[in-house]
């Protein structure tokens, strides 16, 4: 089935599920309801059918006639599975191996996370998901979002500080809010440090939108198995009894593996908890907090929808790399005119309007210039967002988290000129040590440019 198939069906298994609720559900031990892939012979197939799973199957000879659910209704199939335990996905480490881990500023979705309380030497750590906007009565937070069981470990209380990745670097937030309950592993902390939007080789994240269906492509990355991409198997629902225009979406299954589903590979592992779960046009619909520890493996989120009901929030606008570079136009226009003033200057000016717009999308979707621009502290180097005056020079820092920006320079010239067009990395191998001579003599960019034009 294609992509608008296999919606389609989903939403009619749904439909059909919801309408015959109470037939399908009169019966004891049921816990979990849903539309999910069918299993025969202990193997999962592409059939979307209705699952019923209950704590333990029983044989026929157990049951009266008016136990048996049926095997199909309306001409979809039913899945009677039984529950099989799963766990969450959290980290314990000793604290000394907290520094394994890479620091982010800013903080970034993907990245490690703890709340530093001790237990016999060790903490535990998971997945920071992603920077989110929360509204409140008194104010507007940027909150960071991950699992409760990984933001309250160790019984932590309103106002305990996490830290990214250790102590040493200092609190980035502080414990705000959370929900943990039948379907629900969420907490929020409120940041302290300026936060990005981005996740680690996912890149920039375009707000929520619920799953779409069975069957459906979904990636994350966490901090032990990095970035996975795998396909929804699947998505929980049943009416709420408090509403009876309303339904609970009791989270969403996912393997590892699209289009072929390879349950014999982990989606993800302990440590990942927290990390949010993001569909292909990168916006999130779910947040991952645990799975299974023998195959077949298979791991198990949060769903966007009933995330949003109990701690309403929105993904923060994307401020993309092109608005972080021209976000003050006055000052950038005085540049302008300050190349244009020599016949080198212009020439830099050229090559620079005719190549910048390809190095951000290299930054924005190549996955190994990605790597390399946030490792390399890009996105601080670059951002004109400060307060100046407006004759103020621009003073640029010199090492951001013990990196020159001299080394960021290089590094992202190496990656331009290894993936870039013939036309950028002729470019960037014209100007590469010309600008790195400049940067090491200058403390602002307008010492830079006085050089540029002086050549």
């Amino acid at each position: 089935m294609n992509e608008e198939q296999k919606q389609q069906r989903t939403e009619l298994v749904i439909d059909v599920l919801l309408k015959n609720y109470k037939t399908l559900t009169r019966f004891k031990g049921i816990t979990n309801t849903g539309a999910g892939f069918k299993i025969k012979n202990d193997k999962m197939t592409d059939e979307i059918c209705i699952f019923i799973e209950v704590e333990k199957k029983r044989s026929l000879d157990e049951l009266k006639d008016s136990e048996i659910i049926p095997s199909n209704i309306e001409n979809i199939s039913i899945d009677l599975v039984e529950r099989r335990p799963y766990v969450r996905h959290d980290l314990i480490i000793p604290i000394e191996e907290l520094n394994q881990y890479q620091k982010f500023r800013p903080l970034v979705g993907g990245s490690a996370i703890t709340n530093g309380i001790e237990n016999n030497g060790s903490v535990s750590i998971g997945t920071l998901g992603c920077i989110v906007h929360v509204k409140t009565k008194k104010d507007n937070n940027n909150s960071l979002m991950s699992n409760y069981h990984v933001i309250y470990a160790e019984n932590a209380k309103f106002g305990q500080s996490i830290y990214q990745p250790d102590k040493e670097d200092g609190t980035v937030a502080l414990v705000e809010s959370g929900v943990k309950g039948d379907y629900l592993d969420m907490a929020l902390a409120v940041v302290t440090v300026k936060g990005s939007n981005e996740v680690i080789e996912i890149g920039t994240l375009k707000g929520t939108n619920p799953p779409k269906a069975v069957g459906q492509e979904v990636q994350k990355y966490g901090i032990t198995t990095h970035k996975t991409k795998g396909q929804i198997t699947k998505i929980g629902v049943k009416p709420d009894p408090n509403s009876p225009f309303k339904y609970l979406y009791t989270g969403l299954e996912i393997v590892q593996g699209y289009p072929a589903k390879d349950p014999n590979k982990k989606f993800c592992d302990h440590g990942d908890s927290g990390a949010v779960l993001v569909n292909m046009d990168k916006e999130v619909i779910g947040l991952l907090n645990g799975g299974h520890d023998t195959p077949p493996y298979y791991s198990f989120a949060d769903d966007i929808r009933e995330m949003l009901r109990e701690l309403p929030f929105s993904i923060p606008a994307p401020t993309s790399l092109k608005q972080q570079i021209f976000s003050d136009s006055n000052r950038l226009n005085k540049y302008k005119e300050l190349l244009q003033q020599t016949k080198h200057g212009q020439a830099a000016l050229l090559a620079l309007i005719n190549n910048v717009q390809e190095g951000i999308n290299l930054v924005n979707e190549h996955r190994k210039c990605m790597v390399a621009w946030q490792r390399y502290k890009g996105p601080a180097f670059i951002s004109l967002t400060r307060n100046l005056d407006k004759d103020e020079p621009y003073k640029f820092e010199r090492s951001i988290d013990g990196i020159l920006i001299e080394d960021m320079i290089s590094k992202m010239a190496r990656m331009f000129k290894e993936f870039g067009s013939n036309s950028l990395s002729e470019v960037v191998e014209r100007y590469e040590d010309e600008l790195l001579s400049y940067i090491s003599k200058s403390n602002t960019v307008e010492e830079v440019l006085e050089l540029i034009i002086k050549k």
